[in-house]
């Protein structure tokens, strides 16, 4: 909690230079034929500092440096085009055949406003998007953007979306209530999860969450059938002391939450694999759970070093993670096999002065 609170500091006192809000496309060489596609940006506001790579496994690489200064922190895919997202800014890329192109998810009252996108996830259904613009008139405001055939936008006031998750007709959000009292000197209010029914606009309350699953951007949900799954890592005070983990089953039906805590290790995503929930730890291990959070199996993914971010697509599980050198690779692994599948190197890039720091990547879909 105390890096997303900083998260938020950073976000109401940032002052950028905002580029210009005009679509433009950028040439990006070898995107079919790559293995991945990786978005490197910096921390230093005041320079043109990010650039996109793709990357084959024999070793090659096209690196294209773009003319923004916004961090990106979100990637998704969906219906075979590639999205990165910034957390500072409404200034986002789409990646596709016909190249680079710049867009904005809110419409032009937002245009100069610095409303970055704390999650971004995809669905069959939708892309979804949940853009932090800050301070209203009618109070702290967060917005809802979901994609489908036609762009809807929906305004939620003192509530902080971390994340979302697509469910029949509806949206199920986990989220901050700013109007409610923090669990403690750590929190600025209570986690709640509810179900945003799209047709209607209403939002129905399902559960005020424990302080051991308190929302945060980087923390997210998944659903298997009528259940939402979700993990915390905190201990009862801080989230610096990581020695245990939780993981959560609300059933939607009966809106009963089941717990159940993992000493030792700490959980930094979990997916839904069919009916499996598949658990990753920063220890590179991964455990696989059914429906009622019995463990099935498990392995080692033969990562040593520090887990940097994760892509689920398709059965498969690609772990980006940096070595004690500060190398990058990108490895992926069959889910139904638990095998792996190919370990890729990543240079680091040439055209923009990047220290470690903000890093995204997508797998490349050829089929």
């Amino acid at each position: 909690m105390n890096k997303f609170l900083s998260v938020l500091s950073v976000i109401f006192l940032l002052f950028l230079t905002a580029c210009n809000s005009k679509s433009s496309v950028a040439h990006i060489d070898n995107l079919n034929n790559a293995d991945y596609l990786v978005s490197f940006s910096c921390t230093d506001y005041t320079k043109f500092s990010n650039c996109f790579m793709t990357v084959c496994a024999d070793g090659s690489f096209y690196e294209q440096k773009i003319n923004s200064s916004f961090a990106i922190e979100n990637s998704l895919i969906y219906k075979k085009n590639y999205y990165f997202f910034s957390r500072q800014a409404d200034k986002h890329y789409k990646v596709s055949e016909n190249g680079i192109e710049f867009l904005n998810l809110l419409d032009d009252d937002f245009k100069d406003s610095f409303c970055g996108v704390f999650s971004a996830i995809s669905s069959d259904n939708y892309k979804i998007g949940l853009v932090n613009c800050g301070t209203a008139d009618n109070g702290y405001l967060m917005k809802l953007v979901l994609e489908a055939d036609k762009k809807k936008t929906f305004d939620f006031y003192d509530k902080i979306l971390c994340n979302a998750i697509h469910y029949n007709n509806s949206i199920i959000l986990n989220y901050i209530d700013l109007a409610s009292n923090p669990y403690d000197e750590y929190s600025i209010g209570q986690s709640k999860l509810a179900i945003f029914n799209v047709d209607n606009k209403e939002l129905y309350p399902m559960i005020d969450l424990p302080s051991i699953f308190r929302s945060e951007p980087d923390f997210n949900i998944t659903c298997i059938d009528d259940c939402v799954f979700l993990f915390g890592n905190n201990t009862e005070h801080s989230i610096s002391s990581l020695n245990k983990s939780y993981l959560g089953k609300f059933s939607i039906l009966s809106q009963k939450l089941d717990t159940i805590t993992i000493e030792g290790k700490t959980i930094t995503q979990i997916f839904a694999n069919n009916s499996n929930l598949i658990v990753i730890y920063d220890s590179g291990e991964i455990d696989i759970y059914d429906q009622n959070l019995r463990i099935k199996g498990s392995f080692h993914t033969g990562i040593t070093g520090k887990i940097r971010s994760t892509y689920y697509y398709d059965n498969c599980l690609h772990i980006a993670w940096f070595d004690e050198s500060n190398n990058i690779f990108i490895s992926s692994y069959d889910l139904i096999s638990c095998e792996k599948i190919k370990t890729i190197a990543i240079p680091k890039p040439k055209s923009i002065d990047w220290h470690f720091e903000n890093f995204s990547f997508l797998p490349i879909i050829n089929s």
